[in-house]
């Protein structure tokens, strides 16, 4: 007997017999080569492809090690490839190029991949018949993975086809990260300094030597010691250039700066200096090496002159000898010298300094950059007097007869290089004198520097806090610190230092003319040989001393300071300086030019790091394995497919369906060749398709349901293949209808069950997920997640128990209360009501006028600017930090100025300003209350109230504010708010009220009334405004049960206020007021964000229906987990730990803004627990250990906050909840 089935697409014929059973022709089995199942393009595009993809990670990771090391040497790349490519910007060009290279031949192989894998459904395991038609097609030609996304899934009912699915899968996963290969590359892109190729220049390096034969000379056409004085000018920077030194040498009475030879760099743009990496070139090299001594001191004469001066004379000679200096020819020179020694009240505190020019000198320098030259060598005595001009004068220093000081104790106040005398008796009072030495002759040398990095070119920046120079950066640059920096690591170029400097010298080297360099009558100054004051002084044209520029001293001082008064390394910066001044001031008029070389960093992006590469090489790594697994599998696996074969897939697809099918699909859309599929009858019930003996060929119809497995078994009704008959397909269509019949049914009941709907309810609470306030420009109203008004609590049966209130005042009428009240107050409760305390407040009399204020005010007119500006600052402190009602920017610069200078008349600025001060007078006493001020000075009116503070200001606003009642502006919304503010604090929560409705209808009025003309300031003041008016009176309405405004609806169409200062109001360069501080601005969205969490947990929670059943749980627990969120995801600067105590208040913001945060967070798990409080009362017998646990944490919450609150309480005076203080 024979038997035939259909394995794939393939269909085989099985028979006992080889020969023909029963008529029936067994069909040929096609026969391919491997080469021919592939298809030649296929060979290439596989082979020859997996070589483009290596060669394209090589490459990439050529250019990753050549950008890396570059970056990690500091230099620039060896290969000359690498230098074309990083430097000109070609690198990102190279790697988009090679990762698209990449992406289309991944992508190709990931297309031929997809044929095999379409092949392995089709001979492996079968398919459902739906999907023949695509699986067919697809192992013709494809464009990739994505177009079996869908069909594989389906093929899984057969967990055979699992292997080959999760093939697809990976190919699909590799495709999609192959398309983010370029994104993934860039990752380890980054901004990088790169070293460019050596560039050619010529550059100015000198003057030519004046000749009378060239007339054309630049020194024959400008006089180059005209207006030349470098002392009294300030540096415009601090200059980089090329240093080679040697190590200080210090001994007994000497310091040595070490052999310093620097040369300026002969650019004058500072981008080209700071960039410079390597120069080879001519250049000026001067020798900064200065060496200071202890000398041998002998004063002749010292007289005080008139103007704080000593004048000194004496004569100077050398100890002995010193290594580095000639001291062979030394003889005792004399000098004469002016010495300032200042007040005593002299600030900030320096040392008095003085330099003294000798007219010879004792010794000269030895070595250096030109030996032959060491004759140049100029003296400078350093004195500095150890006393104010009148201590000197108080010890009788101070007639016309000279006073002989005597050296008393020479060794032991000695010490260093510095030689001290003191006056006799007065061992504070006296001098301290080094002598200091000095060649910086300039000379133009070819010279080659270099460095490892870029450099930087600091300026001398004042501390207006301590009255100096911040100098770190430029003293570091000079190399004037104690421990020796070596000049690569500050910034500088290493000189490269000749044996003989004479023989590189410049114009031997470059054949130009000999050149001249006036930069050394830099250290001249318009006076020849004379002192110099190096402290700070006033300049004057008859001082005997000159005063050099203030940087220069300040740079001065700020070295002695920083190096234990280091004369040489004060000096050495200082003549450095003012040579490198003159250098760059005659650097505009050279005309002695050479060529040069020279190499500049860049900003480049390049490679930094090699995690991007790694990833790409793992991805085309996961590729081609996938790709060479899909090949092996593919050859396998089937027999007959041949890839490419448009014929060959139409006739499989033709050959199981049947004619008929194929026919009929002409004309249908694929969905509706599905469902055609999926209801045709079938002939057979079998599931496998068995082929009986007999004429009828290969079987068309019989398939139609699905390509049989090798299994035996029906389709899973959880999976079904199909329906197989109509007659099953109406049956199916039945069944369906019943089970959503039955969901609408089990939906109905569910909905009438109200333990069962707590979790739908909890569910409808939408999470805590607070913008934060840099981004709430984008935020429209209140954040979304707090925009749902109300959660509606399930039906209960009627309860004849009274509702519980959100009010914290309604407690007193809770049963378990009322028994623990004394019978006045329940009295009280019975007579007055529920509203009882509003029915109290509204039956109070109103602020009175204070008698002792005349109608024309006239004290307001007595009043100092002092004063207004005190009570203005005090408010600030105080009130406007939690409600930034006014922006102090606009205040301060606009709106007092308008009052004052309208003597307080009727203007709407004078009433804000009165309002103002009468709040600062209540932040004044807040102040007093908690330790942070004095008592003030005696006030300049009478009538100040001590129980009521400012009374008098807020009724003179009052008074004419009554004529412009009518405002609907910005300035009137803000006067409503403060006079609110005022009533607050005055416990009138009736008054507040008052104000916050019109505060409100203004409001309104602008957001109602918006014109496209409004500038943002204001926008965000208005928004400001809206929220402050929002929270207090969500406040004012829900404790005491008062009506709303009308500008509640427009919650959800106001932006949350960004703070933004007044663009029309100058600013006074970095000078922000303290309400400016983010600080405060977090704080306010913070608060308002508890705000609405607090409403939401009134509108959830608590009811005013005739009922008191309790909250279901789920909306407790879900209102604390928001609660938590609000806490744990404050900005940093106000995250709390609500388990760490807090501490007493050391400034007005930690009372007024940080203890009120924690106290809103207890206050809100008091409110949140607060019904289950009340069931513990009432219904002890219904609670759980859960609700124990609850009723456990909401005492605590209560002790934690009656904690906190004595922190806000210590400035009572200044808190506007202080009636609703145990409720909001």
């Amino acid at each position: 007997m024979s038997s035939s089935y259909h394995k794939g697409q393939v269909y085989e014929y099985v028979s006992n017999d080889p020969s023909v059973v029963a008529g029936l022709q067994p069909r040929p089995q096609p026969q391919h080569s491997r080469t021919q199942r592939l298809g030649l393009v296929r060979i290439v595009l596989l082979s020859l492809g997996t070589v483009v993809i290596v060669a394209v990670a090589a490459f990439l990771g050529f250019l990753w090690w050549g950008a890396i090391a570059s970056v990690n040497e500091g230099d620039r790349p060896n290969s000359h490839i690498l230098r074309r490519i990083l430097g000109p910007g070609w690198l990102l060009r190279f790697i988009t190029i090679s990762s698209l290279v990449y992406r289309v031949v991944a992508g190709a192989q990931a297309a031929a991949a997809t044929e095999m894998i379409a092949s392995l459904f089709l001979e492996g395991n079968g398919c459902l018949l739906p999907d023949l038609a695509r699986l067919s097609l697809t192992h013709c030609q494809t464009a990739g993975p994505f177009q079996l996304a869908c069909a594989a899934p389906r093929q899984l009912y057969d967990s055979a086809n699992l292997f080959t699915s999760g093939l697809l899968t990976a190919l699909l996963i590799a495709s999609v990260a192959t398309q983010f290969t370029s994104t993934i590359l860039l990752t380890d892109f980054s901004a990088a300094r790169l070293i460019n190729d050596s560039a050619a220049l010529n550059v100015a390096f000198g003057f030519k030597y004046p000749s009378n034969e060239d007339a054309k000379s630049s020194t024959n056409l400008f006089n180059p010691y005209a207006g030349v004085d470098y002392w009294t000018s300030r540096p415009s920077a601090y200059l980089r250039f090329a240093e080679a030194s040697a190590p200080p040498v210090q001994g007994d009475g000497i310091y040595d700066t070490g052999a310093t030879a620097r040369a300026f760099l002969p650019f004058t743009n500072s981008t080209q200096r700071v960039a410079l990496r390597r120069y080879e070139g001519p250049a000026t090299v001067i020798d900064a090496r200065v060496v200071c001594i202890r000398p041998r001191l002998s004063i002749h004469a010292i007289n005080l002159t008139d103007v704080y001066m000593l004048s000194l004379s004496g004569s100077i000679s050398v100890r002995g000898g010193y290594e580095g200096l000639d001291t062979s020819y030394s003889d005792p020179s004399s000098f004469a010298c002016m010495v300032d020694v200042g007040k005593v009240s002299d600030r900030p505190l320096q040392q008095r300094m003085s330099l003294c020019p000798m007219d010879s000198t004792a010794a000269f320098i030895q070595g250096g950059v030109r030996p032959d030259l060491s004759s140049y060598t100029k003296a400078y005595l350093l004195i500095n007097a150890t006393s104010g001009f009148e201590n000197w004068r108080d010890n009788g220093l101070g007639g016309t007869e000279p006073v002989t000081i005597l050296e008393s104790e020479r060794t032991s106040q000695s010490q260093g290089t510095w030689e001290s005398f003191n006056l006799k008796g007065a061992p504070d009072i006296g001098i301290d004198a080094t002598l200091c030495f000095a060649n910086p002759i300039p000379w133009n040398y070819q010279i080659s520097a270099a460095s490892s990095q870029d450099g930087f070119e600091p300026t001398l920046q004042w501390n207006i806090t301590t009255g100096t120079y911040r100098s770190n950066a430029v003293r570091s640059l000079l190399g004037s610190t104690l421990a020796p920096i070596p000049s690569l690591e500050r910034g500088l170029l290493k000189l490269a230092s000749p044996a003989n400097w004479s023989t590189a010298d410049a114009s031997t080297a470059f054949g130009t003319p000999d050149t001249i360099n006036y930069i050394w009558t830099a250290l001249r100054s318009q006076r020849y040989n004379v002192s110099l004051s190096l402290s700070q002084r006033e300049n004057g044209d008859d001082l005997p001393l000159l005063v050099p520029h203030r940087a220069h001293i300040g740079l001065f001082q700020e070295i002695l300071a920083h190096t234990d008064s280091n004369a040489a390394l004060a000096m050495q910066a200082l003549f450095f300086t003012l040579l490198q001044m003159s250098y760059s001031d005659y650097t505009a008029e050279f005309d002695v030019s050479a060529k040069a070389s020279a190499n500049f960093s860049q900003d480049v992006v390049i490679p930094v790091q090699w995690r991007g590469f790694i990833i790409f090489c793992a991805i085309a790594g996961i590729h081609i394995a996938l790709v060479t697994t899909i090949t092996v599998t593919f050859f396998l696996r089937t027999r007959v497919t041949a890839l490419g074969n448009a014929w060959q897939a139409v006739g499989q697809v033709a050959e199981v369906t049947g004619g008929e099918t194929v026919y009929r699909a002409a004309g249908m859309t694929d969905k509706q060749m599905k469902a055609y599929l999926f209801t045709v009858e079938r002939e057979e019930n079998s599931p496998a398709v068995e082929a009986q003996g007999s004429d009828e060929g290969p079987p068309s119809k019989r398939q139609r349901g699905f390509i049989a497995r090798q299994k035996k078994t029906r389709c899973d009704e959880d999976f079904p293949c199909g329906l197989s008959t109509r007659n099953e397909a109406s049956l199916g269509m039945i069944v369906n209808i019943l089970r959503r019949i039955e969901g609408k049914i089990d939906d109905s009941k569910l909905d009438s069950n109200p333990t069962e709907n707590h979790r739908s309810i909890a569910a409808a609470l939408r999470p805590f997920n607070p913008r934060s306030p840099a981004n709430s420009s984008e935020v429209l109203g209140v954040p979304s997640f707090l925009r749902q008004e109300t959660i509606d609590s399930p039906a209960a049966p009627t309860d004849p128990n009274p509702a519980i209130s959100f009010s914290a005042h309604q407690v007193l009428f809770w049963p378990a209360i009322q028994s623990a009240l004394p019978e006045s107050v329940k009295l009280m409760c019975q007579m007055q009501g529920a509203t009882y305390s509003t029915r109290l407040e509204a039956s109070r009399s109103k602020l009175p006028h204070s008698p002792s204020v005349d109608v024309s005010s006239d004290w307001l007119s007595k009043l100092s600017i002092a004063t207004l500006k005190q009570l203005s600052d005090v408010y600030f402190t105080t009130f406007n930090l939690a409600n930034p009602i006014l922006d102090q920017k606009t205040y301060f610069q606009r709106t007092l100025g308008v009052a004052i200078d309208g003597n307080f008349g009727i203007c709407i600025e004078s009433c804000i300003v009165l309002v103002v001060m009468a709040l600062g007078s209540m932040g004044q006493k807040a102040l007093q209350e908690a330790g942070f001020a004095g008592t003030p000075a005696s006030s300049p009116y009478a009538g100040q109230d001590a129980e009521m503070p400012g009374l008098d200001f807020f009724n003179e606003a009052r008074k004419r504010f009554g004529f412009l009642m009518c405002e609907q502006d910005l300035q009137a919304c803000q006067f409503y708010l403060l006079s609110g503010l005022f009533y607050a604090e005055a416990l009138r929560p009736i008054d507040w009220w008052a104000m916050l409705s019109k505060a409100s209808a203004c409001s309104a009025y602008f957001w109602n009334s918006l014109s496209r003309d409004r500038d943002e300031w204001m926008l965000d003041m208005q928004s400001r405004l809206f929220w402050i008016t929002s929270m207090f009176e969500a406040v004012l309405s829900q404790e005491l049960n008062l009506p709303p405004s009308n500008s509640l609806h427009l919650e959800e169409h106001i932006a949350l206020p960004k703070f933004i200062s007044a663009q029309d109001i100058a600013s006074f360069g970095s000078f922000r007021y303290p309400g400016d501080d983010p600080f405060f601005h977090y704080h306010f969205l913070s608060q308002l964000a508890h705000r609405l969490i607090l409403t939401r947990a009134r509108n959830s929670l608590f009811h005013f229906n005739p009922t008191a059943d309790y909250p279901p749980e789920p909306v407790e627990d879900e209102l604390i987990r928001q609660l938590e969120q609000w806490r744990e995801r404050l900005p940093p600067m106000l995250q709390f730990n609500p388990k760490s105590p807090l501490t007493q208040a050391e400034s007005p913001s930690d009372a007024l803004v940080t203890a009120w945060l924690h106290a809103r967070y207890f206050v809100a798990r008091y409110h949140i627990g607060r019904p289950l409080l009340h069931r513990a009362l009432e219904r002890p017998a219904s609670l759980t250990e859960g609700h124990l646990r609850k009723c456990r944490d909401a005492i605590s919450a209560v002790l934690a906050w009656a904690s906190v609150i004595q922190v806000t309480d210590t400035m009572r005076s200044c808190n506007p909840l202080k009636f609703f203080v145990c409720s909001q």
